[in-house]
């Protein structure tokens, strides 16, 4: 009886490190592919006007920031949120919550100045 137990212990050991394996590299091709997302032909947005924040949100997408036309500013058309899903993924609860503030339009710039003392010249 002994000797059975232990041959079904190392095959459910073996078993579970293979799925652990498994799950460890799809989260990292999802997290690798969420990262080089601005490099895909069919990605909406220039590579130059997105920033990587990986959490919550993937990118903020800054869209026109890049163009130079005719030595004149860019154009800043608009500011996306940009979360890449794979699969049958979903947005997490957080990012629900990020996108209903950004439709209801609950979204503001801010600009927080370091006092002089902090900063010395």
């Amino acid at each position: 009886m002994a000797r059975w137990s232990e041959t079904w212990r190392a095959a459910e050991e073996r078993r579970i490190v293979a799925e652990a394996r498994q799950r460890s590299e799809a989260v990292l091709t999802g997290k690798l592919g969420e990262q080089f997302a601005p490099f895909w032909i069919d990605f909406p947005f220039a590579p130059g006007d997105v920033r990587f924040l990986g959490s919550p949100i993937d990118f903020v997408a800054f869209d026109g920031a890049s163009d130079v036309r005719l030595g004149r500013a860019a154009e800043l058309r608009r500011i996306v949120f940009v979360d890449i899903k794979t699969g049958d993924a979903r947005l997490t609860p957080v990012q629900r919550r990020i996108k209903e503030c950004v439709e209801a339009k609950r979204v503001r710039f801010q600009d927080i100045p370091i006092p002089k003392a902090v900063v010395k010249a």
